[in-house]
């Protein structure tokens, strides 16, 4: 949550999936602090692959289900309050 508190990003795009290139999600860095915040909550688990679209070789991502995505916002906001 530190990590996610520390990067500016608009979670309200969070609300609908979102598409990722196949290429930006495999080239992931943890240590590299400007990183994309969605391949970090992807391989969290956070966030799962939806569909692919092979043409664009894009993945559709998005939210497992309604008790993950609260459990995240819900997270969130609890160290957003705390720190």
């Amino acid at each position: 949550m530190k990590r996610i508190h520390n990067t500016y990003y608009d979670f309200r795009l969070l609300e609908n999936d979102v598409e990722y290139s196949k290429d930006n999600l495999k080239t992931y860095k943890d240590d590299d602090l400007t990183t994309d915040l969605i391949p970090l909550l992807y391989y969290t688990g956070y966030l799962t692959i939806k569909s692919y679209d092979a043409p664009t070789r894009s993945y559709t991502l998005g939210f497992p289900n309604n008790e993950i995505k609260l459990s995240f916002l819900n997270g969130l906001a609890r160290w957003t309050v705390a720190n």
